[in-house]
């Protein structure tokens, strides 16, 4: 029998440098001192001042499964930041799985350079209007996701695949056609 541990992804700004950085807890995972990666500064943690996490659940349509807001966000207010992996592939060579779970991403002129946002990044369904826009932050290797409106407590959390930037509307509503990808 194997044995399920719950994760929780945990995202703060540094008091000193306003840097931007998540961690990964589990209900056997609590560190409570941490220091800041891009300035070193010590952070303590109160985890009993912690709001819920996301939740990822089946939604109960062709979509499969999504995140769902575990608490209340203010309109602008960051839902998630993801740090993520960039590498450099062309889109047609990968495989059909990874192409539906990644991003473009600014790299070289001369090379195809995309992202693989971990944390929930990379699980967000489209939906148009989307109820989050993107911020890629090319130079931290991060995507911050901000509500656009207020998102309400258990809520499914929404980007748009079409945007070319980010933004939560696009005019067109083809990437799924376009990538020939079919909801499973």
């Amino acid at each position: 029998m194997h044995q399920c541990n719950v994760e929780e992804t945990l995202h703060f700004t540094c008091n000193t440098c306003k840097g931007c950085w998540s961690i990964a807890t589990s209900e056997y995972y609590h560190p409570r001192n941490l220091r800041c990666p891009h300035c070193s500064e010590a952070n303590t943690i109160q985890y009993d001042q912690l709001p819920p996490g996301n939740v990822v659940k089946d939604t109960g349509t062709v979509k499969g499964r999504g995140v769902y807001a575990g608490r209340r966000y203010r309109k602008d207010e960051v839902v998630e930041i993801s740090p993520v992996i960039v590498f450099e592939a062309e889109y047609d060579t990968l495989p059909n799985s990874i192409n539906c779970v990644i991003y473009d991403w600014d790299g070289r002129e001369d090379v195809t350079t995309n992202a693989l946002a971990l944390g929930h990044g990379s699980l967000f369904n489209h939906a148009n209007p989307a109820n989050m826009r993107c911020d890629y932050q090319c130079d931290k290797k991060q995507i911050v996701y901000v509500a656009v409106d207020d998102i309400a407590k258990d809520e499914e959390l929404t980007i748009n695949y079409n945007s070319e930037h980010g933004e939560p509307v696009s005019t067109e509503d083809t990437w799924f056609e376009e990538m020939k990808i079919k909801p499973i």
